[in-house]
């Protein structure tokens, strides 16, 4: 009796293995071209009471689509860089932080490739003591950046502070829910927005779990289509709830994310200047989908101004892309995040525009708002 209830389980259990092998493979030549492998390395953070996302500190995982494979090295503080960041800043020291999401955490790009580390190493080829922060985190929004910003980065003692804006920011802000603007006001509504973390956490907490994620096609499959309809999910909700509390329509819908961005930037401006140091706003180009232009904006011309007046300088794509062909500005497949050859030109751009001849930063307590003006040959130089 005993030796048919085990037979019966080893063939149950080796039924179910062959069934998942199948299913594998067959996902994977299927399917394999259109799913990216990349596993949820996401934890919480406390910044003084303030609950925000991060990577698992020291941490190590690959991330891998029909394009290639990319490691993912986790500092400390649960940021994508091989160096620790500490709130003490050595005497000469010159720092510039950089907020993003996906784009600026390095999405499809190698860590020595993404810009914050290329413009790192360009500052510090000139001779100067530079450390460039890259805290950005996958799916953050300018309010989820602008709260880390008031509440953590500035402990950096940044010498400027750089945000690279891409186009789903206007939805992922509003979907936060960390702040309201009510009446043209910029307002705190909470300060916890961990979304999917505990789950997460349960499915980390499985043995195989992180292997799995890492290379498992079907495994894979199954936590992006769970993961993605979280997310629309969760941007229903909040799309609900501001029309509920604050009575506004679907079709203002658009104008009230812009709004509310813009008065975000308003108030990263403002932090920044209280420190007497820079606010610079770089936008990351959106691909076209329909493939017949290189990028496009993430900022409407129609908003551009706005975005002029809320930060110390706004470097639009144009400024940098003028000449990019088809298919080099983003990676061709997978999760289409800028590619190397934008980031590069990212830093270069940044590089020209921090630089001076005597390879020193300036300082100044007022910069002037300024725009870099597409196909400009000289570089505009931004007094710090």
């Amino acid at each position: 009796m005993v030796r048919n209830r085990l037979a019966n389980s080893l063939l149950l259990l080796g039924s179910i293995v062959c069934c998942l092998v199948v299913a594998e493979g067959a996902t994977r030549f299927f399917l394999g071209d259109s799913i990216v492998l990349f596993p949820r390395y996401v934890t919480e953070a406390d910044y003084d009471g303030v609950r925000l996302r991060r990577l698992i500190p020291n941490s190590t995982f690959w991330h891998t689509s029909i394009d290639g494979s990319w490691q993912f090295r986790v500092n400390g503080q649960g940021f994508r860089d091989d160096e620790d960041y500490d709130f003490s800043k050595p005497l000469g020291r010159r720092r510039v932080l950089v907020l993003g999401d996906s784009h600026t955490q390095g999405f499809e790009a190698r860590q020595e490739a993404i810009f914050p580390k290329v413009l790192e190493r360009r500052l510090r080829t000139r001779g100067v003591d530079a450390q460039v922060l890259n805290t950005g985190i996958s799916g953050f929004g300018t309010a989820e950046q602008l709260m880390f910003l008031e509440h953590e980065g500035m402990k950096y003692h940044p010498d400027a502070v750089v945000l690279a804006f891409f186009a789903n920011d206007f939805d992922d802000s509003a979907k936060s829910g960390l702040y309201e603007l009510i009446n043209g006001k910029l307002l705190v509504r909470k300060t916890n927005h961990t979304p999917g973390v505990k789950a997460i956490a349960l499915m980390n907490a499985v043995p195989t779990a992180s292997w799995l994620s890492q290379n498992s096609y079907l495994f894979s499959l199954l936590v992006n289509a769970v993961w993605e309809a979280a997310k629309k999910a969760l941007s229903v909700a909040a799309r609900k709830q501001l029309i509920t509390e604050y009575a506004i329509s679907p079709s203002q819908m658009d104008d009230y994310q812009r709004d509310l961005v813009v008065a975000l930037l308003g108030r990263m401006k403002a932090v920044a200047h209280a420190a007497d140091i820079p606010f610079i706003v770089v936008e990351i180009p959106f691909v076209d989908l329909t493939e017949r232009v290189a990028w496009v904006p993430s900022v409407a011309p129609d908003l551009v101004p706005a975005f002029i007046a809320n930060c110390d300088l706004f470097l639009p794509a144009s400024s940098y892309l003028g000449d990019a062909q088809k298919g080099t500005v983003h990676v061709p497949h997978g999760q289409r995040h800028i590619s190397e050859q934008t980031h590069a030109r990212i830093a270069e751009a940044l590089d020209r525009i921090l630089g001076e001849t005597d390879n020193r930063f300036r300082s100044a307590r007022h910069p002037a708002s300024a725009v870099v003006v597409p196909g400009a040959r000289t570089p505009l130089e931004l007094p710090f």
